[in-house]
């Protein structure tokens, strides 16, 4: 049974020999210039959901460095299975 629910998670996963959850962090951010236009970011972790919440907010902030022009406004963290 535990061979048959690590191939099950292979498959799912799609990498050969991953076994860490796969978990995206969802940014809605907007510009500065223009706070009505907004728009998804996700940024990708080999976390899982709880994780990824409760390390969210340095990788956040990374990012908005990154990116002086947008400012982010909301944020959750989903499964790959999550349909933006």
């Amino acid at each position: 049974m535990l061979l048959y629910n690590y191939c099950i998670l292979r498959l799912y996963v799609g990498q050969e020999a991953a076994m860490e959850p796969f978990t995206f962090l969802v940014l809605t951010v907007c510009t500065l210039s223009m706070p009505t236009t907004c728009r998804e970011e996700r940024l990708s972790f080999q976390v899982g959901i709880a994780e990824c919440t409760a390390h969210a907010l340095p990788h956040i902030a990374m990012w908005q460095m990154m990116h002086p022009k947008l400012v982010v406004k909301k944020w959750r963290c989903a499964p790959p299975e999550y349909d933006i």
